[in-house]
């Protein structure tokens, strides 16, 4: 039987495009120096990333070095979670590029949607953070670059555990469809119990259940030197 990738669900494609949006987003924000913004007037603008501070000043320009924040250890929680759940991230588009274009596999899918939870439990906490720690006013457009990135990431795992559920449930009704199949029509490549712990307790061996009505058939019929001594 021929299982079909796992990207031949719609509802998969659609995960996958979002969870390209949203690793966008997360990188967007990653590099830019805009999770905090600081105007003074029409004189200087200071604005704050991940990695460093910029401040411009009006007909002087704009001058880029560390972080104002830098040591300070809320600060470092923030880049370590936004780093963890960047790489994560990267894991998960990897794993679904795979499945997108290769055969169906219950296991790696299930280690997508966990890698997905992962990196979303790090963004959220560093981007939280960051948000509890900085006044409304001054959030820049990096660091809710990073939130829509989250939510995204929500949206996507959900299309996720759907796309393998679904997916499961119709590997199950082919895969019991072939064995009914073969049963039928004499071929026995492989017993229907081992398909899964559900199947083997709903499902008897088949081959033991073959084996006996072929005992019983030689039973019921004389051995061939038998027939022959009659004769």
């Amino acid at each position: 039987m021929a299982i079909t990738p796992a990207g031949a669900s719609a509802v998969f494609r659609a995960a996958f495009l979002i969870l390209t949006f949203a690793l966008i987003l997360l990188v967007v924000g990653f590099v830019t120096p805009n999770w905090t913004e600081v105007t003074l007037g029409d004189l200087l603008t200071s604005r704050t990333g991940l990695w460093k501070t910029c401040t411009e000043v009006a007909g002087a320009g704009e001058n880029c070095g560390g972080s104002i924040y830098e040591g300070e250890g809320w600060y470092v929680a923030v880049q370590t979670f936004e780093a963890l759940g960047l790489a994560c991230f990267i894991l998960v588009l990897i794993i679904s590029v795979v499945l997108l274009v290769a055969v169906s596999n219950q296991r790696l899918a299930r280690v997508n949607i966990y890698t997905s939870v992962f990196a979303d439990i790090f963004i959220i906490t560093g981007t939280a953070t960051h948000t509890y720690r900085t006044e409304l006013k001054y959030i820049g457009y990096s660091c809710w670059m990073s939130w829509f990135s989250a939510v995204a990431l929500v949206v996507a795992i959900i299309l996720l555990v759907y796309a393998r559920k679904k997916s499961y449930r119709r590997q199950m009704s082919l895969t019991h469809a072939d064995v009914i199949f073969e049963e039928r029509h004499g071929y026995h490549s492989y017993p229907m119990q081992e398909l899964s712990p559900k199947s083997k307790r709903a499902n008897p061996p088949l081959l033991m259940h073959h084996a006996g009505h072929y005992n019983q058939g030689h039973a019921e019929s004389p051995p061939l030197s038998v027939k022959s001594a009659v004769k």
